[in-house]
């Protein structure tokens, strides 16, 4: 009885120490769980926090350029940039924007300000225009077609003959066209600075040393320039200043990118110059002369084919000729009575020592014409006319000369020099011996002159001279 008594107490002890125990550590272990756990929420949110996205990365055509908040301040921006441009334009970008999710922390996004400027300098907007091409390559933007046919129209227009003649063609030397495309918005232009390109495009200075016998007047010529144009190159210089040889000038060489070529016909009414009679007459007085008839010139009406190029006659060519009047001989009665024996024979009017190279009227002198000096004498001229030598000589130049068109050069020794300039054509070679009165080219009116005539220059040490004072 008291072995099982004491049996139910001792078990009864047992399952009641088992059940403190078991409380006292289920009391003592759950402040650990709930830190634990506090512990991995905390953990999580900030993994999320720094792992999940909240920027964007801007890039162009694959470039890292900037970081915003969201895409939307990026495309306010390119909103501001276009609407700034021209409204009555067609626009495309072509820059190629995505942006790319990151997280960043908050002060390392792009500050507005930087990101326009960032923005800016990698956009390539483009925007509709119209292209002047030249053998095929862009030379020149213009806003639309119509402008561009603007401009070619005024560059034909620089160069359309004046005047009473019949137009055979106008055109550009090059393969020109208009096509329309897209382009930066920098390098559209206006019509003016179009026309001035195209023009003028393929401008180049260079200098010129001043030779012996140089003025402006003849450096200008040779160079197919004004001397406007060569005072306007060279500030301080004066038209009437002295140029010492050796010094230097500046000039101004233009190579347009667009060339006009015109062809017209003209009709010019050239004089018939009369031809002189001389009669023997032994009736008259020893010495002596008379006139038995006036002579009187004849008149001709002559059609020429002119081609210039940017305005600067290239070739003419007579295409008709129409005599209107005659002309009339002159004849000349001479005595053929000798004085103490000795026939007395004639002398030519001139005093100096060259003789004439064309026969005709001097259409412009020797000095001044206007506010340019013209050294020389024009001698008029029918086209093809024959030009000969005004004394025998070395043919130092022979060809193409600016301004001067086709010139002759010939040294003659002892520092005279003559120049034939204008020609339509030139019968000789540098090197070439000429013989006083010997053919050497035609007349013409190739490089700057206005109808055919004979540019014909006289230098002596290799300064100009009054060609009067040398023909005979």
């Amino acid at each position: 009885m008291n072995s099982n008594t004491s049996s139910k107490d001792e078990a009864a002890a047992h399952k009641k120490a088992a059940k403190k125990l078991k409380w006292k550590f289920r009391s003592s272990s759950s402040p650990t769980i709930y830190t634990a756990a506090l512990l991995i929420l905390l953990l999580s949110f900030c993994i999320i926090a720094f792992t999940y996205p909240n920027a964007y990365v801007v890039m162009a055509d694959g470039k890292k350029i900037a970081l915003v908040k969201s895409p939307e301040v990026v495309e306010s921006i390119l909103e501001e940039i276009t609407g700034e441009l021209d409204k009555g334009k067609d626009f495309t970008i072509e820059t190629d924007i995505k942006y790319e999710k990151v997280h960043v922390g908050e002060g390392e996004f792009t500050e507005p300000e930087e990101l326009r400027e960032v923005l800016e300098s990698y956009l390539s907007i483009l925007s509709s225009a119209a292209a002047i091409t030249v053998n095929g390559e862009p030379k020149v933007w213009v806003e639309d077609r119509e402008a561009a046919e603007k401009v070619l129209e005024n560059l034909k227009a620089r160069f359309s003959p004046e005047g009473e003649v019949k137009l055979v063609s106008l055109d550009f030397k090059e393969e020109v066209e208009i096509q329309e495309g897209l382009v930066n918005p920098d390098k559209i232009v206006n019509v003016t600075e179009a026309e001035q390109i195209l023009a003028s495009g393929g401008e180049k200075t260079v200098t010129h040393v001043i030779q012996e016998g140089d003025t402006l007047w003849s450096i200008a010529r040779k160079n197919n320039m004004t001397v406007a144009e060569i005072l306007a190159a060279n500030p301080g210089l004066q038209e009437d200043c002295i140029l010492q040889i050796g010094d230097e000038i500046k000039l101004v060489e233009v190579k347009p990118i667009i060339n006009v070529i015109v062809e017209y016909e003209k009709i010019e009414n050239k004089t018939i110059p009369f031809e002189v009679e001389h009669v023997k007459d032994s009736k008259l007085p020893a010495g002596t002369t008379k006139v038995v008839q006036q002579g009187e010139e004849g008149e001709k009406e002559v059609t020429y084919r002119v081609t210039t190029l940017n305005g600067v006659n290239i070739l003419a060519e007579v295409v008709k000729t129409e005599v209107i009047k005659e002309p009339k001989v002159k004849i000349v009665h001479q005595s053929t009575k000798t004085r103490d024996g000795i026939a007395i024979a004639s002398r030519g009017g001139g005093s100096g020592r060259l003789a004439w190279p064309l026969k005709g009227r001097i259409t412009s002198g020797y000095g001044y014409r206007g506010k340019e000096f013209h050294g020389a004498i024009d001698i008029d001229g029918n086209q093809g006319d024959p030009i000969r030598a005004a004394e025998s000589g070395k043919v130092a130049f022979a060809g193409w000369s600016g301004g001067y068109g086709n010139i002759i050069v010939i040294d003659h020794g002892n520092g005279l020099t003559t120049k034939y300039a204008h020609c339509s054509k030139i019968n000789v070679k540098v090197g070439q011996t000429v013989s006083r009165g010997e053919v050497i080219g035609s007349v013409g009116c190739t490089g700057r002159a206005t109808g055919s005539h004979l540019h014909f220059e006289v230098l002596q040490n290799g300064k100009q001279k009054n060609p009067l004072l040398y023909l005979r």
